[in-house]
């Protein structure tokens, strides 16, 4: 693995922990009976929601050759920030906790495209 490879894991990683951290933060702004509602509607997302995408990142990047599963994923990642925000919308939370629900997504998405980006040598 050379160092390109090695530097959009990092950055890959890096994204999706550091979203993590912002949601994390910004769920400080629900209620208690928010908090329950929002568990409740995205339970199975947050279950299984992350290790798909980490699954197909890294097939996807081991097949570099299949850019159609490079796409894939980056769709999936963009339709799936974008159902979770709907959520957040849909039940009324918190301002706080949308706009950091937002800042989240586009962390997840901007890792992604670099990642592939790298790995595909356009940036």
């Amino acid at each position: 693995m050379d160092s390109r490879n090695a530097i959009s894991i990092a950055i890959f990683l890096a994204a999706v922990f550091v979203s993590r951290l912002i949601v994390e933060r910004g769920m400080k702004a629900l209620s208690v009976e928010q908090k329950g509602t929002l568990v409740e509607n995205l339970a199975p997302f947050r279950k299984y929601g992350i290790g798909v995408v980490i699954i197909m990142a890294f097939v996807a990047y081991a097949a570099k050759a299949y850019g159609w599963l490079a796409v894939g994923l980056i769709a999936y990642v963009v339709l799936s920030q974008g159902w979770t925000l709907w959520h957040a919308k849909r039940l009324q939370l918190p301002a706080e906790y949308i706009r950091a629900s937002a800042v989240s997504s586009a962390i997840v998405i901007v890792g992604v495209l670099l990642f592939f980006g790298m790995a595909y040598g356009y940036v």
